[in-house]
């Protein structure tokens, strides 16, 4: 049907797409409990004769058509129609004395003060303009009658679920039954075309969730939320598409969940609906904070699970997002989308990676052989990989996404690291496929590490956050440190060092400097070693030891120098 304006209680008319199916009248299809729920819910009754006989409809029709009202007026059922199928009545009625049709006795018993619910239809089968437009006047009506029905019984849906809200204090009360009533409600939005409220919908279910655990925190804990407080087995990372996960659904609309699979559930309905809307840049937005919040929501509620299953779940699910943006991106003709909310991914999922391969023995600076018995659980409990079909492809591509151009808002970066983009492009994986490489010895942990850590600084430095770029430089020393590789480590300590200068921070200079010390002696080079140990030992803010230290360094330098030692330099 065409787009009409859908009005709900306290909020401006929305235009809406509408498509109906008509199927036979029984009392089966009445709808027994008005309010309980929208989906396939039958709106508009219809009933459909051809009779044009006054006679005929005083005998019979008139008895029929007064019981079928009655039935609906029985179960509070106000939004019917009766359609008069027929050909006019071809003899000329009388100036004096009018002749009454059949429409107008409905019109007079049934119709009331609603006779616009009675209209009829002339001549269906003809191809007149007389035909076309009581055609047109009939799908007028009926599309009229249909968006009324819908939005009263819209209406009644959300003061149902409203007062199931206010229920939230009861002990019997329950997240998950309650979220597949307010999920409902975002289908129907979603059916509906209106994209913009199905998010309010699902951002509603995510804050009132967060409130719960927050809540818990202090003490109030109801019932149902100790089922999430049960030990979690698995840590499958975000898959974010169009498509609806009918499986989870099901899980959680049951209670047999866990929190991480609800929270992933809720994310990745929130990302469907934006990528929907051609905002792909919100779902980047929101991505670190959800992540975050995740994780601490763990906390709170003290859930059991593995380690490193939490950095798994953060690893996979910044890929997942990373990826799904690129290929909007691809779709949409740019080079890299949305870089400046997709930096603080790239640097997440770099430190989850790190604090995976020290859990694993994965570090350089680890003696001995992995943990392969850490990395048999971790791998088990990330679950089968979402992306198992498309590995080898281009990918990861978001089902049903828009392939429109995407639109940013102001102030939105135009352009984005080429590199990353290569990246993601050059080998196919998906996250997990990359995570597994990985975890599989120390030669692919220092590669993967490497590249993501490249990638986020060059993500960061894209974007003018220098400062984030050098601090993820200074772990990147230390990992060049434990490889042995003194001068790589130089390179990024000597810019970290300009930062702390230039930012009057004294004491992290100097920890700057003690690092520069170790990799100047190194690597022999006792010019630079005598400078940053004289800075080091002239700073008034450091402990005497480190400068006393310092002060040795600088002696053992000016000793290799006059030695003659800088020749090898």
């Amino acid at each position: 049907m065409s787009r009409r304006p859908i009005v709900s209680l306290g909020q401006s008319a929305k235009f809406v797409h509408i498509e109906v199916d008509f199927v036979p009248y029984s009392e089966e299809c009445l709808v027994k409990e008005p309010g309980c729920s929208v989906l396939q819910l039958p709106v508009l009754y219809t009933y459909w004769t051809d009779c044009t006989d006054i006679e005929t409809y005083k005998t019979s029709l008139r008895e029929k058509v007064q019981k079928w009202v009655g039935e609906l007026r029985e179960r509070g059922i106000n939004d019917w129609m009766v359609v008069v199928v027929g050909a006019p009545d071809a003899r000329k009625p009388n100036k004096l004395l009018p002749r009454t049709t059949v429409l107008d006795k409905m019109k007079t018993d049934f119709g009331g003060k609603q006779a616009e619910r009675c209209v009829s239809l002339y001549e269906p089968v003809k191809t007149d303009s007389r035909s076309m437009e009581s055609w047109q006047s009939l799908l007028a009506k009926m599309r009229s009658l249909v968006m009324v029905a819908y939005n009263r019984a819209l209406n009644k849906f959300e003061e149902s679920m409203r007062a199931e809200r206010e229920r939230r204090t009861e002990k019997t009360w329950s997240f998950c039954e309650y979220f597949s009533i307010q999920e409902e409600l975002a289908e129907v939005m979603l059916l509906l075309g209106v994209m913009d409220e199905a998010l309010v919908q699902y951002d509603e279910l995510d804050a009132l969730l967060t409130q719960f655990v927050l809540n818990s925190a202090a003490g109030d804990t109801p019932l149902w939320l100790t089922k999430f407080t049960e030990s979690c087995e698995r840590w499958e990372g975000l898959f974010i598409s169009t498509e609806l996960n009918k499986r989870l659904q099901e899980k959680i609309h049951s209670g047999e969940t866990s929190l991480l699979q609800l929270r992933n559930y809720l994310f990745q309905q929130q990302a469907a609906v934006l990528l929907r809307l051609n905002k792909p840049w919100e779902v980047a937005s929101r991505a670190l904070s959800f992540l975050q919040n995740t994780a601490n929501e763990l906390q709170i509620l003290q859930v059991g699970i593995a380690p490193g299953g939490v950095a798994c779940w953060g690893f996979l699910s910044c890929l997942e997002v990373i990826h799904s943006l690129a290929r909007c991106s691809s779709s949409s003709g740019t080079t890299s989308p949305h870089t400046r909310h997709i930096a603080p991914l790239w640097a997440y999922a770099r430190e989850k990676l790190q604090e995976l391969g020290k859990l694993c023995g994965l570090h350089p600076d680890v003696e001995g052989s992995e943990k392969l018995h850490a990395v048999v659980a971790l791998v088990c409990g990330m679950g089968d990989d979402p992306h198992a079909d498309n590995v080898g492809r281009r990918p990861h591509q978001v089902d049903g996404a828009a392939p429109s151009a995407v639109k940013e808002p102001e102030g939105a970066d135009d352009g984005a690291s080429t590199f990353s983009v290569a990246m993601l492009e050059q080998d196919g994986m998906s996250p997990m496929t990359r995570l597994k490489e990985a975890l599989s010895s120390k030669e692919a942990f220092r590669k993967h590490y490497l590249e993501l850590s490249e990638v986020a600084i060059s993500t960061c430095k894209h974007i003018g956050h220098v400062r984030c770029a050098r601090l993820i430089g200074r772990d990147l020393a230390s990992f060049y440190l434990s490889l042995g590789q003194p001068q790589q480590a130089a390179n990024f300590l000597g810019d970290l060092l300009h930062s702390f200068t230039d930012g009057c921070w004294p004491l992290l200079a100097a920890d700057t400097r003690d690092k520069l010390v170790i990799c100047y002696t190194a690597m022999a080079d006792w010019p630079k070693l005598l400078r940053v140990g004289i800075e080091l030992a002239c700073c008034s803010q450091v402990a005497h030891e480190r400068r006393a230290a310092a002060f040795g360094a600088v002696q053992r330098a000016i000793t290799e120098l006059s030695e003659g030692r800088i020749l090898k330099c």
